[in-house]
């Protein structure tokens, strides 16, 4: 069976989907708090949401169902911080050892995004 045909794969793609979709919602959200943010989804796997304290990368591997997520926030003297995540079969995210579903894992990325000097959570 193909990568394109294997249905675990479809599913886990459909859910990344998802996932882009939330934090354009959540991100767009969190601009009307006067701080823009900014999503782009810089190719398939892989997305970016830029505000004004710093910059969230996501990436993803659908064939594995791993991802990874970065912080940067240039300028300053901060750890850019950054980690690992897996989809787990019934669709939520392992995220650092902290299982949540994917809006709970967004909410979480975008909020540690709009925190002066991306303080953690």
């Amino acid at each position: 069976m193909s990568v394109a045909a294997d249905p675990e794969i479809r599913a886990r793609r459909e859910i990344w989907g998802s996932l882009v979709s939330l934090l354009k919602v959540y991100s767009h959200a969190a601009s009307l708090n006067g701080e823009p943010h900014l999503v782009a989804e810089v190719a398939p796997d892989a997305v970016v949401v830029i505000a004004g304290w710093g910059e969230l990368g996501l990436t993803f591997n659908p064939e594995q169902g791993t991802g990874s997520w970065r912080y940067e926030y240039p300028g300053e003297r901060l750890s850019n911080g950054w980690g690992g995540w897996q989809m787990l079969s019934d669709g939520r995210l392992d995220v650092e050892g902290k299982v949540m579903e994917i809006d709970e894992a967004v909410i979480d990325w975008i909020a540690r995004l709009t925190k002066p000097h991306g303080a953690i959570l």
